[in-house]
This record gives C-alpha cells, sequence and structure tokens, in this order.
C-alpha cells in the first residue's frame, strides 16, 4: 500500500489558495508559504 504522494498540480493549488488568502488577509505568511509551494510544485515538476 501506497501512502499519498502530492503531485505538482497539488502544491500549485495550495499556493493559488495561500495567495488568494493572501489579498484577503494581508499578511505576509500566507504569501511566503504560497510562493514556498509554487517552488516546490516546480521541483516535483521536474523531479523526472
Amino acid at each position: 500500500m501506497e501512502l499519498f504522494a502530492p503531485d505538482f498540480w497539488h502544491w500549485w493549488i495550495f499556493a493559488v489558495v495561500m495567495i488568494i488568502l493572501e489579498i484577503l488577509a494581508p499578511t505576509f505568511f500566507a504569501l511566503w508559504l504560497g510562493v514556498a509551494a509554487f517552488i516546490t510544485g516546480l521541483a516535483v515538476y521536474f523531479r523526472d
């Protein structure tokens, strides 16, 4: 049985959600989570 491993698009969806949260409640915390999620998505996308 394989554990759940998020694909690149999971990370990109999380990034978009964090950026939208940042727009609605400007705290800079969600912005950096969104940027980190996008970069993680890029790393997963180009991993192979």
